[in-house]
């Protein structure tokens, strides 16, 4: 009897061990932890999260953050409708433009975006908030959308007069700081190990404590 304790006892131990190494260390998914605060968006403008698609350069987004520089133009909690910078999407009613739609809805509905907002005019005549946006991309990068509709074939660069220069966009461009708290990064697959070995462990634990209760013959 004293032997199975000793067994039992160094089992469980083992694998709380073995669980709690593999949540600790373990590498989550990247996903942007959003605090409804201004001037905490990092490098960023504002943040938003994607509404609805209306066209193929035009979408409606929520705002999560806003830097200071635009705290008094732009409010948290509002929903706006966002115009891609310097791209123009072919329109609506048009297989083009249904097609570019479709394929900016699939790119970022429902997501978190980063906005670099035009600082010289913010809004156009239409009331919409002008900006180059991005999405995460992977641990490293984030794709900048404006530039992807392009090379995609979904939209032509349209330069207007204001702070961007369509020729200097980079497909990808390095993640850097995005805004704190922001949680660390990581692989889906990561994450369903560490529950896993964490539901082994209970399970094991539960075995233990069965057999120790089990009434000796």
């Amino acid at each position: 009897m004293v032997g199975r304790l000793l067994i039992l006892t160094a089992l469980t131990l083992a694998l709380l061990l073995v669980a709690q190494s593999t949540l600790q260390h373990a590498t989550w998914p990247t996903r942007l932890t959003l605090s409804s605060s201004y001037g905490d968006c990092g490098s960023w403008d504002a943040l938003a999260v994607v509404v609805r698609v209306v066209d193929g350069d035009t979408f409606r987004a929520t705002i999560t953050c806003v830097s200071g520089a635009f705290s008094n133009r732009v409010n948290i909690g509002t929903e706006y409708r966002v115009r891609l910078a310097d791209v123009n999407a072919p329109e609506l009613g048009t297989v083009e433009g249904e097609r570019a739609r479709r394929a900016l809805e699939s790119l970022i509905q429902g997501r978190t975006v980063l906005l670099d907002v035009d600082g010289v005019d913010v809004f156009d005549k239409y009331g919409r908030v002008i900006a180059v946006a991005y999405i995460e991309y992977n641990e490293t990068h984030l794709l900048n959308i404006n530039k992807w509709l392009v090379e995609e074939g979904y939209a032509r660069v349209w330069d207007h007069p204001n702070e961007f220069n369509p020729g200097t966009w980079k497909l990808y461009k390095p993640r850097g700081r995005i805004v704190a708290g922001t949680e660390a990064k990581g692989s889906e697959d990561t994450r369903i190990h560490a529950a896993l070995a964490l539901v082994a462990t209970i399970v094991i634990a539960l075995l233990a404590l069965t057999l120790l209760r089990r009434p000796k013959r």
